[in-house]
This record gives C-alpha cells, sequence and structure tokens, in this order.
C-alpha cells in the first residue's frame, strides 16, 4: 500500500506488469471526474511484461504517465456514479480484468482465479477500451489485418487463427492445403497480373514473378467483390480495375454484414522494386521502389471521383518499401523522392494512418536517418536482425479523409506478436 501526503494506492502486478492503482489528490484537482488510475512503471525487480509491451498492447487505451507519478504509462479507471461499495468494486475489477486480458490474451480470467460475479452492470466504453490486439473484437467492427507474408506458409495459418474478416496481403504465394477451405483467395484475375499483360515474360531473367498482393476474406461477416485486373485503358467495367504494374496492387469492395456500415473499397499494395535502364550504368544493388508506388496511386486514384475526399472510402494498405520522414542528406539516398509519395497520397486525399507510436512498439535507439521524434515503429527485420532488433518501417495504411476517422491502426510489433514473417501484421479496425 502506497500512502502519503499527496497519493494513496496499491501496488499490484496486473497479468505479469507492475502496476500501481490508486488515487493522487494534486491530479484531482486538476480532473475531478477521473479520480482513479491505474499505473504501469519499471520496477527494480524486472517485470515479466515491460512498459514498452504494455503500451503497444493497450494501443489507444494508454495515456501517457502522469504529472505526479513516476509510471510511464497510465490509464483511468471508470467509477459508476451512485453505485454502492460492492458494485463500485465489481466494477473496477471487471475493468482490471479487460485491461490484463489485452496485456495477456492467454492469461487466465481474475474471475476464474477469484470466483467473482459472472458480469457486472459497467462493461468498459467500447470506444475507449475496445480490444486493439490479436484478441477480442468490438462489435460490428470490421477487422482487417495488413501483412507482407514473404510466400511463407505458416503465416496463413496464423490468418486463421486471428479472427479477422479480411487480409490485405503482399508477396503471397499460394495457402497450404490445410487452410484452403478456410480462406477465399477470390479468382486469380484478381491478383494474377500475368493473366492479361506479362505472358511475355516466361523464359526472362528474373523467373516468372511468383508472390502477389491480394485481398483475401477470412470470415462471413463481410462479403468481398474482387476487382479484375486489366491493362491501363480509358475505361473499365465496373468489376475491373486498369494496372499499370506487375505485382503491385489488389483491389476489391468490401460489405460489411454485421453493422450499417457503408462498403469500401479495400487496397493491398506492395511497391516492387525497380532498377535503373542499363543506360544509367547505375551502381544501384537494389533498385527504387518510389517508381512502382506512383503506379499504385494512379491505378487507385481511378477510384476517386470527386475532388471532395468524403465522397469515397477507400482503405490502402501495404509494403511500400519506403521509409517515412527520412532526413537523410546523402547525395545517394531517395529520401526526397519516397516523400514525394507519401505527399501525393495527401494530395488525392488520403490520409496517413502511420502505424505510428503508440500504435506499435518504438526501435531503440533512434535509427540512423529518422529525427529524434520520430514515431516510427519498425515493421520489418532484415536477414541480419530479429524482430527484436527490428529497426525499419515500411509497411502503412492509408484511408480517405472523413472515413480515416472510423479506422485504428496498430503494428504487432511486440516479439510475441511479430508473425512468422519478416514483415510484422498491421491490425485495422474499420468501425
Amino acid at each position: 500500500m502506497g500512502v502519503g501526503f499527496d497519493y494513496y494506492g496499491r501496488y499490484l502486478t496486473l497479468a505479469g506488469a507492475s502496476a500501481w492503482l490508486g488515487i493522487c489528490y494534486k491530479t484531482l484537482e486538476q480532473i475531478p471526474d477521473k479520480p482513479l488510475w491505474l499505473s504501469f512503471y519499471r520496477s527494480k525487480h524486472p517485470a515479466k511484461v515491460s512498459v514498452e509491451e504494455v503500451r503497444d498492447r493497450l494501443g489507444d487505451l494508454a495515456e501517457p504517465g502522469l504529472e505526479w507519478y513516476w509510471g510511464e504509462v497510465s490509464v483511468p479507471i471508470d467509477l459508476p456514479a451512485g453505485a454502492d461499495r460492492n458494485a463500485t468494486l465489481d466494477a473496477i475489477v471487471a475493468q482490471l480484468e479487460c485491461i490484463a486480458n489485452l496485456i495477456d490474451p492467454s492469461g487466465p480470467t481474475y474471475r476464474e482465479k477469484r470466483r467473482l460475479p459472472a458480469k457486472t452492470d459497467l462493461p468498459l466504453d467500447r470506444s475507449r477500451h475496445a480490444a486493439v490486439g490479436v484478441g477480442g473484437k468490438a462489435e460490428g467492427m470490421t477487422r482487417v489485418v495488413c501483412w507482407n507474408i514473404a510466400t511463407k506458409h505458416q503465416p496463413w495459418r496464423e490468418l486463421v487463427d486471428m479472427g479477422a474478416d479480411l487480409a490485405l496481403l503482399q508477396e503471397a504465394g499460394k495457402p497450404p492445403a490445410d487452410v484452403v477451405h478456410e480462406i477465399d483467395t477470390g479468382p486469380m484475375e484478381h491478383w494474377d497480373s500475368h493473366v492479361w499483360n506479362s505472358r511475355w515474360y516466361e523464359g526472362r531473367w528474373p523467373k516468372l514473378y511468383d508472390r502477389w498482393p491480394k485481398v483475401v476474406k477470412l470470415s462471413d461477416r463481410v462479403e468481398v467483390e474482387w476487382f479484375k485486373q486489366v491493362s491501363p485503358i480509358m475505361y473499365v467495367e465496373p468489376d475491373e480495375i486498369a494496372v499499370s504494374g506487375i505485382g503491385t496492387i489488389a483491389a476489391a469492395r468490401v460489405i460489411p454484414l454485421e453493422s450499417d456500415s457503408e462498403p469500401f473499397i479495400a487496397v493491398s499494395m506492395y511497391a516492387r522494386w525497380i532498377y535503373p535502364h542499363p543506360s544509367t550504368r547505375s551502381k544501384w544493388k537494389v533498385g527504387f521502389p518510389d517508381g512502382s508506388a506512383h503506379r499504385i496511386i494512379s491505378d487507385l486514384s481511378a477510384f476517386i471521383g470527386d475532388a471532395d475526399p468524403g465522397s469515397h472510402r477507400i482503405l490502402a494498405a501495404g509494403d511500400l518499401n519506403m521509409v517515412y520522414g527520412s532526413v537523410l542528406d546523402d547525395p545517394q539516398s531517395l529520401a526526397e523522392r519516397e516523400s514525394s509519395v507519401f505527399d501525393r497520397f495527401k494530395t488525392l486525399g488520403m490520409e496517413f494512418m502511420g502505424p505510428q507510436h503508440p500504435g506499435g512498439r518504438q526501435a531503440n535507439p533512434t535509427p540512423h536517418g529518422l529525427p529524434p521524434d520520430t514515431r516510427n515503429v519498425p515493421t520489418y527485420y532484415t536477414t541480419a536482425q530479429s524482430p527484436e532488433t527490428a529497426q525499419t518501417q515500411l509497411d502503412y495504411v492509408f484511408a480517405s479523409r472523413g472515413f480515416h476517422e472510423s479506422i485504428a491502426v496498430r503494428a504487432l510489433n511486440s516479439v510475441d506478436d511479430w508473425g512468422a514473417s519478416d514483415h510484422c501484421r498491421l491490425l485495422i479496425d474499420v468501425a
């Protein structure tokens, strides 16, 4: 029990994290409607779950540490108005249980441990406390996963286990036989560019492209109408999309079936590397991604038919193979060219949704080439790295201005949540 002139509370371990639950009278004077707070802090004795992991797993629920207390992550605990002592205690415990479940969804509930009442009359406010982890999903919400799966099989299995509704995949190969009946990748014409424009490529080096962006249906809570790819012509049919690159884009119309939400356009993006023309005699060994990214934006812009961004509902996400906010002054750097891609999204009324911290764990120390105040979160690690040492953010989400207000994004980039690919998963909730 922590007792003093300014605060009164109790130290505890919640889901493996060091925490303090209590009242601070200084804060009560400034925020009278939030008297009770749960704060997570760095313990002298290392906790099972770190403060950084708590912040990542709580997402938008977590608030910065309070001025009066040395905790680094704070969560207000709501108290029921006019309730008696027992009802108030039940309400507090219910919220602690929900927070614990967000931190460790696999852990036992406190009701199981302590045989508490089955339910209280004060659930967490879903607008602020909606589950944002791999686990629970708020009612009426469409959950989307964006993921570069590097042609691996295991990510398909992990997608099935997530309980999501839709996946925007990049570098996706064929799903393994054991999950093929649990997903719907749509018609081949929606993702395979070879169907319409690249049969000529067979026999050339490198070999025929074998990995694609795909829009994948994962549940019966949504209906998906895939757009068939055609060449970049002037006019297309209602079920077509004109594309200008090989293996850079896949699109579909998504209709939520368990809510009154309007349909939206979902686009999976993969900015493939393009090598300079032989005449340049360039020494670049990996080429450049902004050429593919601009092709993607050009193709996506066909779904924008009005200067008012509020007239369209587009969600576009994927691996752009570039760094947001880079300040490299190396003359060989493509930072300016890459920034033009993000500027162009904004010009079209597509809001940059990150993910940005606190919607994911940040790299420490700050990666080379980024300013100290960057909010980038690593989403990719190289062969010389691991999820623990990942430095680079390559994966991003954009949404039509206005529509973006109903969307929450976070990177599942903690070590435990990373998943079976060199890119982590992006979790996108569409309310």
